[in-house]
């Protein structure tokens, strides 16, 4: 079976053109760009792992609804900084993640920028308009220096 990889994603963030500050938008294409290039290392993902994906049972803990794509797992983060909206600052929940995780600090950062564009431009697509709160969190990441 061939899984799409996470670099196809990307061709989702020029819906964003106009919508979303161009150096927003030039610097997630790019980060994208690089943080994909090498797919030596690419791994099976879930696609969209964030806390309502995960789930206890009796048999411990699943990750449901997965997605299925083929790419670097630090992509996973992502959808963690921005889903659920306003539980923790995002600043805390990178520093949380850089520290408990077993990737390079930046990278997640990177990664999850990426993602929350991507989230945008899936947003724009699907109701054609961007959620505010998502916006902010965009710009937090992009800001945030660890």
């Amino acid at each position: 079976m061939q899984l799409n990889a996470i670099s196809e994603l990307a061709k989702a963030l020029p819906v964003l053109k106009g919508r979303i500050g161009d150096e927003l938008l030039s610097k997630a294409e790019s980060l994208y760009r690089d943080l994909s290039s090498d797919r030596t290392q690419d791994k099976l993902l879930h696609g969209d792992l964030h806390h309502d994906n995960i789930l206890l049972g009796q048999s411990g803990w699943k990750a449901i609804d997965p997605q299925g794509y083929a790419g670097d797992p630090v992509f996973e983060v992502g959808a963690m900084i921005y889903n659920p909206l306003g539980a923790c600052p995002v600043e805390r929940r990178l520093k949380i993640l850089a520290e408990e995780l077993p990737f390079d600090r930046q990278r997640i950062r990177d990664w999850a920028f990426c993602r929350t564009l991507l989230c945008l431009a899936w947003h724009a697509e699907d109701h054609g308009v961007l959620p505010g709160p998502i916006v902010e969190v965009a710009k937090a990441i992009d800001s945030y220096q660890f």
